[in-house]
């Protein structure tokens, strides 16, 4: 279905294999958009795909959620995106252990000091 320079639907049947060079024309034509873009700014060459792994990982690395990075990148499930990227999110419960604090007053832990002194004297005393 596309739509005309009326702004109407139609539809236009065509052959697979009209459809399959179709879409390698198009993908094509991004690519070169792609290519002709990156030199323009002085960038080196990259893959499209490539361009979504940097999309992924530099959201995750800012701590968005991961269910909406796994919807935008179109995974059927969160644990894709898990296994592809988690390790793109150092110290990703971070935040959450840190709330645990909020749950008790935090009171300062007493450790008992201990005496160097006497315990070298201790050991001394069995020689």
């Amino acid at each position: 279905m596309t739509d005309t320079k009326s702004h109407k639907r139609r539809r236009v049947d065509m052959t697979m294999h009209l459809t399959e060079t179709l879409s390698a024309h198009r993908t094509e034509q991004k690519r070169d958009a792609l290519n002709r873009s990156t030199e323009k700014a002085g960038l080196r060459r990259v893959r499209t795909h490539s361009l979504r792994h940097s999309y992924a990982t530099i959201r995750l690395m800012k701590g968005h959620n991961v269910g909406d990075v796994s919807y935008q990148l179109g995974h059927s499930g969160i644990k894709i995106t898990y296994d592809v990227y988690a390790h793109w999110m150092p110290g990703q419960f971070k935040s959450e252990v840190d709330e645990l604090d909020a749950l008790h007053p935090v009171h300062p832990i007493r450790t008992r000091k201990r005496h160097h002194n006497n315990i070298h004297k201790d050991f001394n005393s069995f020689s």
